[in-house]
């Protein structure tokens, strides 16, 4: 999960970054702004402050530099590593058992074991695109609804 975003403003780069760190938060655990993290001489690194548990927020990172008519924020989107290690792990350990489990069955195979091996990356990816899109979505509209006023 990862992708490039660009917003273009016609805020100078000074406005731009006072705009955005009007947004975010250094403090964890406050509700106040819609984001957590820094933005500072330029750059950002942020996620949606949230309160409950969701793994797969995303981490947005970038900077603000000076485009024609205005600033422009350039920028990613992506998982947290932790969080990206974990499912290609998981992803990788289920297409592993399964693939174990279909070699290793005859034609008494215990069917409903191979059918959880498949199903668990299966559901490992749905919770990740539940999780990260909506997540991704709402940050990206926050921020673009803020540079277009």
């Amino acid at each position: 999960m990862y992708s490039r975003f660009r917003i273009q403003t016609r805020l100078s780069t000074v406005e731009a970054e006072d705009a955005l760190a009007r947004l975010v938060d250094a403090r964890r655990g406050s509700a106040a702004k819609p984001f957590v993290g820094r933005v500072e001489g330029g750059a950002f690194t942020f996620h949606r402050a949230f309160i409950g548990r969701n793994s797969f927020m995303p981490v947005v990172s970038g900077r603000i530099v000076e485009g024609e008519g205005g600033a422009v924020l350039q920028g990613t989107m992506r998982l947290q590593w932790a969080v990206a290690v974990f499912v290609v792990f998981s992803v990788w350990m289920g297409i592993v058992a399964a693939v174990s489990m279909l070699l290793k069955s005859g034609a008494g195979s215990d069917t409903t074991a191979v059918f959880f091996a498949v199903l668990f990356p299966v559901f490992v990816i749905i919770l990740m695109l539940v999780g990260y899109f909506p997540e991704r979505r709402k940050a990206m509209r926050l921020m673009v609804d803020t540079f277009a006023a």
